[in-house]
């Protein structure tokens, strides 16, 4: 994928100590916070020893979901989605 604005949707994930682009080649971008993406939440701030997790239309800059999740630890870490498949379990309920 050339760029973010390109995709379908955008997963992002960041912790309290940084943000990485990863590109559609797959290596680290070198500006964690790239030009023209003016996603909502992106500068919101996240506790220590946790790490959001946001689903955005990189069309709109809109985020549909987004959680925060405890991930100091591997087991904690394992569990990081769980508010996502809920939310998508939720949603398919209403169909």
């Amino acid at each position: 994928m050339e760029a973010p604005q390109k995709a379908d949707i955008v997963l992002r994930l960041w912790n309290a100590n940084y943000v990485k682009s990863v590109p559609g080649g797959g290596s680290p971008a070198n500006d964690p916070k790239p030009a023209k993406q003016n996603w909502m939440g992106a500068d919101e701030v996240v506790p220590p020893g946790c790490t959001r997790v946001s689903v955005i239309d990189p069309k709109s800059g809109n985020s549909p979901w987004s959680d925060i999740r405890k991930t100091d630890n591997p087991k904690a870490a394992t569990h990081m989605l769980d508010g996502l498949r809920n939310a998508f379990d939720q949603k398919e309920k209403v169909r």
